[in-house]
């Protein structure tokens, strides 16, 4: 749902870069979840590493909502 509603923003928004902080973070953690995901799928993640790719991957969602909110609301 995240994808479709941001690929439709991005086609109606006129000052859409694909090098904005946030846009770049969003990527990057599409990125971290898919491979957390793969590899715990495959058994190659241990408890303790799946407990520190969450905390990643939080850290990443909250850099994205501060990027977000610092440059939207200044």
């Amino acid at each position: 749902g995240g994808l479709a509603t941001g690929g439709a923003a991005i086609r109606i928004s006129q000052t859409f870069r694909l090098l904005h902080p946030t846009a770049l973070l969003g990527l990057v953690e599409c990125v971290l979840l898919a491979t957390v995901l793969v590899l715990h799928r495959s058994n190659r993640l241990s408890r303790r590493a799946l407990g520190i790719a969450a905390i990643a991957c939080l850290a990443v969602g909250v850099l994205g909502t501060i990027s977000q909110v610092v440059i939207a609301h200044g």
